[in-house]
């Protein structure tokens, strides 16, 4: 999934904040998943959280994304407790703090 808000203002104003989202597709039982956000321009140190519900639930659960400086993404686990059924729906909020961008 890609998303492109709104331009940054000021020095970064040539360079759009871009998100990319990649789901985590098959997921086994009893085995752990994780999402990962990837985002552009380098060099920025976004925040994020995912939002995250099973099958049988009925609002989203906040995860909070953490910056992994060796992938060089945003990761998170997804709790074991939030994988129930047969579906998982996600969906992630990242923010750039310096520009505000969204």
């Amino acid at each position: 999934m890609f998303a492109e808000p709104a331009r940054a203002s000021g020095a970064a104003a040539d360079q759009a904040f871009r998100v990319w989202h990649k789901p985590p597709g098959l997921l086994l039982r009893g085995e752990p998943a994780s999402l990962s956000v990837t985002v552009e321009p380098t060099g920025v140190h976004p925040r994020g959280e995912a939002y995250v519900r099973g099958e049988d639930r009925a609002g989203f659960t906040r995860v909070p994304l953490v910056w992994d400086e060796r992938q060089g993404r945003l990761v998170a686990q997804v709790p074991a407790k939030l994988l129930t059924g047969s579906l998982l729906d996600e969906y992630v909020v990242v923010r750039d703090p310096a520009s505000g961008g969204r």
